[in-house]
């Protein structure tokens, strides 16, 4: 038993609680509870990958065996060892369980992938701080991240080697810089303040400290906005208009500073490779501009952030070689040692929490499996949750705004009060510093607070260019976002702002205009700016909120309400709950639907918007009383023009994702915008583009695709492949206009 188990590793959380809580508390993690028998357990098994056999330290001829496998009796194994079997030998539970050949072979998986490169592995600690962790990643070769003092002694006492850790974070104090100096550790520059403390702290060592520069690569690394660091409003990293003048900054202090590398980190839970690209060949031309300059660069640092598989569903997730490779010719082409800040990709799918069922509760209709661990065993950061589950990253967020919110009012109250004693300056004063933070001079606080504004107004715009059309949307859109920023800035002299209320909508205009789009826009942009705690976007129609019978159709309607608080929800083809008229006999509850609706419109706790035609609108519009006083905007989409349909043709080509069906597909130089208007114009009437509006641009480029394929030969090859040509597009419009010409005939007959 006990050399069956060499390779297992224990921690009781009550014994050290470390931030390697989290990886079992994860909410998504599959709950897979043993069998019942004279000592029933239960076990709680966190994110597996499916690339951790990759490593080569594992005979090929063999079949991959995972850390933990579950046998056909029901049984939780570890390394072939039964986990019920193992409780016997540890002292109190519950308790964390480690796989350590797990760890091994996941390290293994990134080794292999640096074959060929001279590379540094750091782990990053802060996804798992157990030191006997730590010593293990150590014994492989490992480096280390930090991003705190404390994890730098952590780092320093399991015997990392400091020239193999690189020192993270934007919060790094005088103190534990020291500490890294006299070590030897890399040391990221994150800002100015940053680049004076790390100075004086070589003064201080007496050593030269070997530092890269935190570039911020403004790359969107499509997760989570609470765990994205790589765009160019992140709190984290140099913004490049800045590089040049901490290049002169460290030059100018030869005797403290010796610049070796860059780096960026775009975050975690990254699931499209061509990020990681992107990245990379911006560092690298950074590298090449900061070498022309005369500094000696040899380390690039393209951070972690490889996403896992927190649904067990056996996702096709980027592995360590897919990562590396896209990466690998850059760096060998510049002769750079390249450096990974890897964490949960290493760590996550290691460890089990085990516990023990204490007995069975049962309350009312509901049944409770009752076990021996809790939250001080596995806390849930609300900032680390995978996007898809919304409702609980609601919840949590939602939470986290009340505290923040009733600190504010602490704080305005605490403001008001200093007012009465001292005047107006003192308020003034005192309301400056507790919002922006206590500088010296109050003007720059403000200066950098009116700067934030305008990036948030520069992003928002941004999104607001991706809508073709609608000018008048777009303005009332932008006259939203600067009051709610204006508000911000009220806030902060202390006046006690309440929320504004949600400003309900009509869209009124043919299919195909982009209500629907929008309104899953619209869900984003009024949530960046704060008008909406959510960005959820329910989207419903009549048989969504209607039932057949008698007090069905209130409960169905307020359940659709209940799932779009704090977000919008769209109400497609409203008109539908007005009908002209009733058949004989039939009772139709839409205006019930419709009244249960009207009656939330003024709580403030979720956004409605209506959309339909225009003129059956009007019987919505006149149907309640109240609809008009309600429901205050109303935006008509107007038919697209040749030249909207040109633009929305442009930005779908330009602007794919991995999951969009034009993926890959590009268009022939020849496809210039004037050129494609002319096709429209000449193959389709004005009819098929008022009756398709944007439908016309989808049908038209799969059509598109469609005569690609016929013309091409299976010795076609490359870009010839994937390069739709004007011809194709032609080819395309006349296919859909010849297919609306037999509709149009047979709605004649």
């Amino acid at each position: 038993m006990a050399t069956a188990a060499s390779h297992l590793l224990f921690q009781t959380p009550t014994m050290h609680p470390t931030k390697s809580a989290k990886l079992s508390s994860n909410p998504f993690s599959v709950n897979t509870s043993l069998p019942l028998k004279l000592k029933p357990v239960s076990t709680s098994v966190i994110s597996r990958f499916p690339w951790a056999d990759l490593s080569t330290s594992e005979p090929k001829t063999h079949k991959f065996v995972p850390g933990f496998t579950k046998s056909e009796d029901g049984f939780l194994y570890c390394e072939e060892v039964k986990v019920e079997e193992l409780m016997e030998d540890v002292e109190k539970g519950p308790f964390y369980l480690y796989s350590k050949r797990q760890i091994t072979r996941n390290v293994e998986a990134y080794k292999d992938a640096l074959e060929g490169l001279n590379s540094i592995i750091g782990y990053s600690i802060k996804a798992n701080n157990n030191l006997k962790i730590l010593e293990h990643f150590r014994s492989l070769g490992c480096g280390a991240v930090l991003v705190s003092g404390n994890e730098l002694k952590l780092a320093l006492r399991a015997g990392f080697d400091p020239t193999r850790c690189v020192f993270n974070g934007n919060v790094k104090i005088l103190e534990d810089l020291v500490l890294a100096a006299r070590e030897g550790v890399f040391v990221n520059i994150d800002s100015e303040f940053d680049l004076e403390n790390i100075v004086a702290a070589a003064r201080i060592a007496g050593k030269k400290v070997n530092v890269s520069l935190r570039i911020n690569p403004d790359v969107d690394p499509q997760v989570h906005p609470y765990v994205a660091t790589g765009n160019k409003n992140s709190k984290f990293g140099i913004r490049n208009e800045k590089l040049q003048w901490f290049l002169d900054a460290v030059k100018s202090h030869p005797n403290e500073l010796k610049l070796v590398g860059a780096h960026c980190h775009l975050r975690s839970t990254i699931t499209k490779v061509d990020i990681f690209r992107d990245a990379a060949v911006l560092m690298v031309n950074y590298i090449d501009e900061i070498r022309s300059q005369g500094f000696e660069i040899d380390y690039l640092n393209i951070g972690g952030g490889l996403g896992i598989d927190y649904y067990h569903t056996g996702a096709v997730l980027l592995t360590p070689r897919d990562l590396i490779n896209t990466v690998r010719e850059l760096v060998l082409s510049r002769n750079l040692n390249l450096i990974i800040e890897p964490g949960r990709s290493l760590i996550d799918n290691t460890c089990c929490l085990v516990n023990r069922v204490t007995g069975v509760k049962t309350n009312g209709i509901k049944n409770f499996i009752v076990i021996d661990d809790a939250y001080q065993e596995g806390k849930m950061p609300f900032n680390y949750l995978p996007t898809e589950n919304e409702e609980l990253r609601d919840l949590l967020c939602q939470s986290v705004q009340n505290l923040i919110n009733l600190v504010k009012r602490f704080k305005t109250s605490i403001a008001q009060h200093i007012q009465n004693i001292t005047g107006s300056n003192g308020h003034q004063n005192v309301a400056e510093q507790s919002t922006y933070g206590a500088t010296t001079s109050s003007g720059t606080s403000s200066e950098n607070a009116e700067e934030a504004m305008k990036g948030k107004m520069e992003e928002f715009d941004q999104e607001l260019s991706k809508i073709v059309g609608l000018h008048d949307l777009k303005q009332q859109l932008r006259k939203w976002a600067k009051g709610i920023l204006l508000d911000e800035k009220r806030r902060a002299m202390g006046i006690n702002l309440g929320p504004r209320k949600p400003p309900h909508m009509a869209f009124l205009g043919n299919p195909g205009t982009g209500k629907t789009t929008l309104a899953r826009l619209l869900g984003k942009l009024l949530h960046s700016i704060g008008v909406l705690s959510s960005d959820n976007v329910i989207e419903v129609q009549k048989t969504d909120l209607v039932a057949e019978y008698l007090g069905q159709t209130g409960p169905k309607t307020r359940k659709k309400i209940e799932e779009a608080m704090g977000g919008i929800l769209f109400v497609d083809e409203a008109y539908q709950l007005v009908p002209k008229q009733s058949a004989a006999g039939h009772v139709d509850y839409g205006t019930e639907a419709l009244e249960v609706i009207m009656s939330v419109l003024e709580d403030g706790g979720l956004l409605v918007v209506f959309a339909g035609y225009t003129e059956p609108m009007k019987r919505v519009f006149s149907s309640n009383e109240g609809f008009c006083r309600r429901v205050t905007h109303f935006f008509h989409f107007e038919d697209y023009s040749c030249e909207d349909l040109v633009e929305m043709l442009m930005i779908k080509m330009s602007k794919q994702d991995e999951k969009s069906w034009l993926y890959g597909f590009k268009l022939h130089p020849s496809c210039t915008p004037s050129a494609i208007k002319s096709v429209i114009k000449r193959y389709s009437t004005e009819k098929l583009r008022n009756k398709q509006n944007g439908g016309l641009v989808d049908n038209m480029l799969n059509n598109a695709i469609e005569n690609l394929d016929s013309r091409l030969s299976f010795e076609s090859k490359g870009d010839e492949l994937l390069t739709i040509m004007l011809s194709d597009l032609e080819a395309g419009l006349q296919s859909l206009s010849k297919r609306a010409n037999v509709d149009d005939e047979t709605e004649s007959k």
